[in-house]
């Protein structure tokens, strides 16, 4: 009976040496903005917003601050848009249009707090809100009609 637990162990350990693989890491960033430029064999590549950590030689003349990516990722958050609605320039300092197409609503502007800042008629097309007499913040701004409600975030800065 030992013999054959002992030969089930030896084959199963075997099996799983066989099988098992290391964790491999490849230094990468996630920067938020670089760019890489040739000019004949000379190339330069930098990355904006990592940390540094240089690497210089001087044979076949190579320097290097921070690792950099083997290929452009794109990171961030796409905007997501509304059903035909457009809501420009979002941050703002003064005024905010918004186009909605064809489709009429009903237009309120909300602080943080839940109390309507701004409220507006029903608009058709394009509008204008004056946000200049507001406090920097963020506000929700929701445009309804009878089918449908929209939310969008927008920023008020100075």
């Amino acid at each position: 009976m030992k013999s054959v637990l002992f030969l089930s162990l030896a084959i199963a350990t075997i099996g799983f040496a066989n099988t098992a693989t290391a964790q491999s890491l490849s230094p990468v960033v996630v920067a938020s903005a670089g760019a890489t430029a040739s000019v004949g064999n000379t190339q330069i590549s930098y990355t904006v917003g990592e940390s540094v950590i240089p690497t210089l030689y001087a044979g076949n003349t190579y320097l290097t601050q921070g690792f950099q990516q083997p290929s452009w990722i794109e990171v961030g958050i796409s905007e997501v848009g509304v059903e035909g609605i457009k809501v420009f320039p979002n941050p703002t300092a003064e005024v905010v249009t918004i186009e909605t197409g064809n489709h009429k609503y009903n237009v309120a502007l909300y602080d943080m707090l839940g109390q309507i800042v701004i409220e507006s008629s029903e608009i058709k097309g394009s509008a204008q809100l004056d946000l200049s007499t507001l406090a920097p913040a963020t506000y929700a701004l929701v445009l309804k009609n009878k089918f449908k409600s929209h939310s969008i975030s927008l920023v008020k800065t100075n």
